[in-house]
């Protein structure tokens, strides 16, 4: 367990030296100033897998760091939106991170369609649920240990199964 930390320490100092010289500057840029980068270095170990739940008739899925999409048999699949950045989740004390997606598919008289996606200490990367509370703004959970503090998932249990 101690050198599973100890690996996964070392492995997030690397991507933050790879940010702070200028490789990895996608991920600086894009927590759009409101926290400092290196509080979402975790999400890199997943950046481009891809995850997705079921509501009634519609897949949603999404990719971390680039899209969510909704997808429904024999209606193809629309984009809700591309990856914008990060934001500290303040509302409470859980630490959760907003993942913000814009700029999607076309929607009727509203716009390009979005979506936040919010990230929740948890000991499995998994897509918890999909909705859609406005007219094509969407809103999902995504259950992943990147969310986690040290602190939180300490006096949670969560760091043991991780």
């Amino acid at each position: 367990m101690i050198v599973q930390k100890e690996r996964a320490v070392a492995e997030l100092q690397e991507a933050l030296s790879q940010i702070n010289s200028g490789s990895g500057s996608e991920e600086a840029e894009r927590t759009n100033g409101t926290d400092d980068s290196s509080h979402f270095l975790a999400f890199h170990a997943i950046k481009g897998q891809s995850f997705s739940v079921v509501d009634g008739k519609f897949t949603y899925t999404l990719q971390v760091g680039h899209a969510v999409t909704q997808s429904a048999e024999g209606e193809g699949t629309v984009t809700l939106g591309t990856f914008d950045g990060f934001e500290r989740d303040t509302k409470d004390h859980s630490g959760n991170i907003l993942l913000k997606f814009r700029d999607g598919d076309y929607c009727y008289a509203f716009g390009p369609r979005s979506a936040h996606v919010e990230a929740e200490c948890g000991p499995d990367n998994r897509l918890l649920d999909a909705m859609e509370p406005s007219t094509c703004f969407y809103a999902l959970r995504f259950e992943t240990p990147a969310a986690c503090n040290v602190e939180f998932a300490e006096s949670n249990g969560i760091l043991a199964h991780i």
